[in-house]
């Protein structure tokens, strides 16, 4: 019980949009000001979305198309960001 305890208590929840550049940093600067330590990273965002009309295409905040935004920039500037620490 006591080692289920201190693995519940290092356990935490954060907002992060992937698809949103803004986003992505407000994270990173997040954890970086609440010193919490990043051991792993696992980038497993991903979407596929369609339409049927390439000219009414979804785009995300930043102006991305959000195939684009989310499973290759978004993940990409979140290493980066982990990284240049």
């Amino acid at each position: 019980a006591d080692a289920e305890a201190k693995a519940e208590s290092r356990v935490s929840t954060h907002i992060l949009d992937v698809s949103d550049l803004a986003s992505i940093k407000k994270f990173v600067e997040d954890l970086n000001e609440k010193k919490i330590q990043i051991n792993t990273l696992v980038n497993n965002a991903g979407c596929m979305v369609h339409g049927s009309n390439v000219e009414k295409r979804i785009c995300a905040k930043n102006g991305y198309e959000v195939n684009c935004a989310t499973n290759t920039l978004g993940t990409y500037l979140l290493t980066k960001y982990f990284l240049d620490d």
